[in-house]
């Protein structure tokens, strides 16, 4: 899984999408949407489209602020995936899907 894990991260960055070993935080009933969100962060067009809108709204917007942080340098070290870099919480897409699926509400 290891190997899988530095190929998917290689390749990406191959598309000039940054070191992308930043994870996301567990926020209750959120392992779901955090895998959803870790496939789409691996789409690099769409990734990549998400990243680069500074006027989206809701959903879009909480998404697009999360994609940032997944793959700005400053989320994880240069030093690789031994590296102490912290997972992401993606509080503000929870809170916005929240407003459209209640079951996201709740919990932190």
């Amino acid at each position: 899984a290891a190997g899988l894990a530095t190929a998917v991260a290689d390749s990406s960055c191959d598309a000039g999408m940054g070191t992308g070993l930043v994870g996301l935080s567990n926020l209750g009933n959120t392992c779901y949407l955090a895998s959803a969100v870790q496939c789409l962060s691996h789409t690099p067009s769409l990734s990549s489209t998400l990243r680069e809108t500074e006027s989206a709204k809701g959903v879009s917007r909480a998404c697009s602020d999360l994609l940032r942080a997944l793959w700005s340098p400053s989320s994880s070290s240069s030093e690789g995936p031994s590296s102490k870099a912290s997972p992401v919480a993606p509080r503000q897409l929870k809170a916005a899907v929240a407003e459209h699926a209640r079951a996201f509400a709740g919990y932190e």
